[in-house]
């Protein structure tokens, strides 16, 4: 395609060229009177040789011309020579920072590896260091010395988040394509079997020369970790069940210790037998003055520290109100959703008029059992609500709907089909709402629901199999609105005595309220979702977000562990957060999977095809089709004026 222009311009030089020198060789020369004694004149007599050797030089003119069109199409290719002076290469090496790196006999052995292999290397070479963890981190003074490099190591240590292998891949690919030079890239880590991607094309690097594993795991290496779980926490007492692991080819013995802002609560002992794991259950800790958290330690430690103790949020045992819209007139929905929302003991249901709903509006969220009750000034209360960053769990009820919630809503006149069962067939299951519950929904029994008509925004959750929505996800102004295009009513369908329907409203409560973690443990590395308003604090009391981010939603993802605070309208929140138990996982890649990764770095692909020697190879070729073109305009040029000269036909008069 890069050929086309050119070869179109020569084509269009050469039609031009030939057909100006026709009509100069054409052109009559003024006729001159001339005597008859001119017939006697001498004339020069033209050699046959001389005529046979035009004619070849015309001819190998012509040949030569298409010989470079030929050549053009081809596109040949000149290989760059390597001068003597440019042997050198840039050496990127990659240090493991992972969690499971803080392990002491590994990290040691990270840096004595990292230390000799930048020892090794060629004087005339650069050296990159990289540290592989949370972020990947390297030195930006473009100083690719040794001793720069070895500076930049010894600031280099653990944090406390995981690193799967794909995120080095992807780093330094970028790197190799900057380069100006060939890459060798040197990888050292502990190799963990639980860092590994699912496909293993995701670990390749292109471009380089060589490729060179460094594992610094060793056969003895031993860990015990432990992580916990809350079952239940109301009136200054917890039920939590410790999960305690052992990952070593040796028995261990160890206490569980429980511990509070106020001192140890209770010690257990326990025997762990090796590659196993115990639940131990706690029943009735006292958290009155447990501040937020408890923690749930092992003694003694091992050489992993970091997951030796884990953190658990512990509610103040005040319930938080959840406001509830009531209509003009009183059904069973209105009692359904206050009997899911008081089944957890971290909220209370607060019933208030549906002309009232600026009552709420210092709520972060609230639900309406059944929109079909509200009168236009309620749906005009609930759309202003929405529009100034309000979150409504709504159900819409049966028909008929007031002007404004039609509106709202986009609701059809048709209702759909009372005579049919609708069953539910599509399932957003990434919606943190419906997430594990896929199965649960394909069993509801649906025999009515309101046609919603969405828009391009609107994210469905739940549709049946016709593809009607029941369950759609939209933004209203600065505010969120879950709709569920049915009734809470068991004409309409059997939602609401279902074992789904309690942790449905419980998970709703929490996504909109920005707080879906708030019951459950974060690991390092994952987000939450803020709702306008909401602060959020570390275990220093610090706010994590400044007053410009307060006005919006947002997300944060966290890098450190600790007990952190939600503040917002609706009360406060903890949140805890702890290490990635698969970071626990001493156990590292299979010998046939270190080979394979290692042969990656020889020219060999996930496919067995040689594609990173191609590459490198077509760094150091250079396209000739530019001095081609050239050339064969300088021909075609040339023949065009010898042909003219030599087939010029002398005109007497």
């Amino acid at each position: 395609m890069t050929l086309l222009a050119p070869l179109f311009l020569l084509g269009l030089l050469g039609l031009t060229i030939p057909w100006w020198l026709h009509l100069i060789s054409t052109d009559d020369p003024p006729k001159q009177d001339f005597g008859s004694s001119m017939f006697l004149e001498q004339q020069q007599t033209v050699s046959s040789r001389q005529s046979r050797l035009r004619y070849l030089l015309l001819l190998l003119l012509r040949t030569l011309a298409v010989a470079l069109i030929a050549l053009l199409f081809a596109e040949p290719v000149l290989e760059k020579l390597q001068l003597p002076g440019n042997e050198s290469s840039r050496h990127i090496v990659v240090v493991d920072t992972s969690l499971s790196q803080s392990h002491v006999q590994r990290w040691d052995k990270t840096q004595s590896l990292a230390t000799d292999i930048i020892n090794s290397i060629p004087t005339d070479d650069q050296v990159l260091v990289v540290g592989a963890g949370a972020a990947m981190s390297l030195d930006d003074s473009n100083d690719y010395s040794a001793s720069a490099a070895l500076g930049f190591l010894a600031s280099l240590s653990p944090d406390a988040q995981r690193l799967p292998f794909s995120r080095i891949s992807s780093v330094v690919n970028g790197l190799v394509r900057e380069s100006p030079l060939p890459v060798e890239v040197h990888i050292v880590s502990d190799f963990q079997q639980s860092a590994m991607p699912d496909r293993f094309s995701d670990l390749a690097i292109t471009g380089i020369d060589q490729l060179q594993l460094y594992s610094t795991a060793t056969a003895t290496d031993s860990n015990v970790s432990v992580t916990a779980v809350l079952s239940e926490s109301a009136d200054g007492q917890a039920d939590l069940s410790a999960l305690v692991q052992n990952h070593s080819a040796q028995s261990v013995t160890r206490e569980v210790i429980i511990q509070s802002e106020a001192g140890t609560i209770t010690i257990k002992s326990i025997e762990l037998a090796a590659d196993a794991r115990t639940l131990v259950p706690f029943e009735s800790l006292d958290t009155s003055n447990a501040g937020g958290s408890l923690t749930v330690a092992l003694s003694p430690s091992d050489d992993l520290i970091a997951d030796d103790t884990f953190t658990i949020a512990i509610p103040d045992g005040k319930r938080t109100d959840i406001t509830v819209i009531s209509g003009i007139r009183e059904n069973l929905a209105t009692t359904y959703v206050s009997a899911a929302i008081e089944s957890d003991p971290r909220y209370r249901a607060l019933v208030i008029d549906g002309d009232s709903v600026s009552a709420a509006q210092a709520s972060a969220m609230l639900i309406v059992p059944d929109a079909s009750t509200l009168t236009d000034r309620g749906g005009s209360d609930l759309q202003e609500y929405l529009s100034n960053g309000g979150s409504v769990l709504l159900f819409v009820g049966s028909q008929p709907h007031s002007a404004n919630i039609r509106s709202l809503l986009n609701i059809s006149l048709n209702t759909g089909n009372n005579a049919l069962a609708y069953r539910i067939n599509t399932t957003d299951a990434s919606q943190p709402v419906v997430r594990g519950l896929a199965g649960d929904w394909r069993a509801l029994s649906l025999q009515n629901l309101v046609n919603i008509s969405t828009t391009a925004s609107d994210r469905i959750i739940l549709a049946t199999a016709d593809r009607t929505p029941l369950l759609i996800e939209r933004s209203v102004g600065s505010g969120r609105l879950l709709i569920f295009a049915s009734a809470l009513d068991p004409l309409w369908n059997n939602l609401a005595l279902e074992p789904l329907f309690v942790p449905f409203v419980i998970r709703s409560l929490e996504y909109l309220r920005g707080e879906s973690a708030a019951s459950r443990n974060l690991s390092i590395g994952d987000s939450i979702a803020l709702a306008p308003g909401a602060q959020l604090l570390n275990s220093s009391g610090e706010s994590l977000r400044e007053l410009a981010e307060l006005t919006r939603r947002g997300n944060f993802t966290f890098s450190d562990p600790g007990v952190y605070t939600v503040e917002s309208s609706s009360g406060i929140n903890y949140l805890s957060v702890n290490t990635d138990p698969l970071e626990s996982r001493l156990d590292t890649l299979e010998a046939s999977q270190f080979e394979r990764w290692q042969k990656m770095g020889d020219n060999e692909s996930a496919t067995g095809v040689t594609s990173i020697e191609q590459e490198s190879a077509a760094a150091n070729r250079q396209s000739l089709w530019y001095w081609l073109l050239l050339c064969l305009m300088a021909v075609a040029l040339a023949e065009s004026l010898y042909s003219h000269r030599h087939l010029w036909v002398k005109r007497g008069a």
